[in-house]
């Protein structure tokens, strides 16, 4: 039951990379403000029950990393939605 709690409710799942990673930013190894970051980024808001808690989806990070990492993660999602849009519209024009 823990293991399973571990990765699926946010609070313990939290805790666990925390305590998984020695509570160390896992990019420059400092143990002051820390936050917790899926690598795969959440789609919408909330942090309710689910398997994006997975402990292999999850890492500490210190806020400077955490800020880097999510600025990243938007500008790659960013692309990902503007080349999908551009898909769709080059197969609306029947080129695609």
């Amino acid at each position: 039951r823990v293991v399973y709690e571990e990765n699926h409710y946010w609070t313990q799942a939290r805790h666990a990379r925390l305590r998984a990673d020695r509570h160390r930013c896992r990019r420059c190894f400092t143990n002051l403000g820390l936050e917790v970051n899926h690598r795969i980024p959440r789609n919408g808001r909330g942090y309710g029950p689910g398997c994006h808690h997975h402990q292999d989806n999850l890492e500490t990070l210190c806020h400077r990393h955490h800020v880097e990492v999510t600025r990243i993660q938007r500008v790659a999602r960013k692309r990902a939605q503007t080349g999908r849009a551009e898909q769709r519209r080059a197969r609306a024009k029947g080129n695609g």
